[in-house]
């Protein structure tokens, strides 16, 4: 799964400490590469604002290899910040190739910053951004596709 929120990565790490989590990378795709993803991804639960029966999305699941599914966003000392959503994205062995030759334009291993994180405490953390992050703009499109402000026609 990709988690394209650094809080969220570093809640389901706990700060790179959970064993077999204990490096964090971050890939950079292109805008293009990353709605591409989103315009085929389907959720990885059944959402009826976006399949009109159980079926149909049986049937997109079984298509497509990307899934994608919404948790809480964590603010950097992991609690819950109830106003926003964080997407996180399942790139399946079907995708993959696509993934790694294609979408993927840079890789960097941050565990040491997320290591650093891990050490500050209380409101010095809040105050450290070692990546500026902010809310993605969704095309119309993809917000059908991701069940955002979507109504039916």
């Amino acid at each position: 799964w990709v988690k394209p929120s650094l809080g969220w990565m570093l809640y389901r790490s706990e700060f790179a400490s959970k064993p077999g989590q204990e490096r964090i990378l971050r890939i950079k795709l292109s805008h293009d590469s990353f709605q591409d993803i989103l315009r085929q991804a389907v959720s990885a639960i059944y959402d009826p604002k976006v399949y009109s029966d159980a079926d149909s999305w049986r049937l997109a699941q079984k298509k497509c290899d990307l899934r994608y599914q919404w948790d809480p966003e964590r603010d950097l000392s992991l609690n819950k910040i109830d106003s926003l959503k964080s997407l996180q994205i399942g790139i399946g062995p079907a995708c993959s190739k696509t993934y790694v030759e294609k979408w993927i334009m840079e890789i960097a291993d941050i565990t040491d910053v997320v290591k650093q994180l891990r050490n500050i405490k209380g409101k010095d953390r809040a105050t450290f951004n070692p990546f500026i992050e902010k809310p993605y703009d969704v095309p119309v499109d993809i917000r059908q596709n991701l069940g955002i402000e979507f109504t039916k026609e």
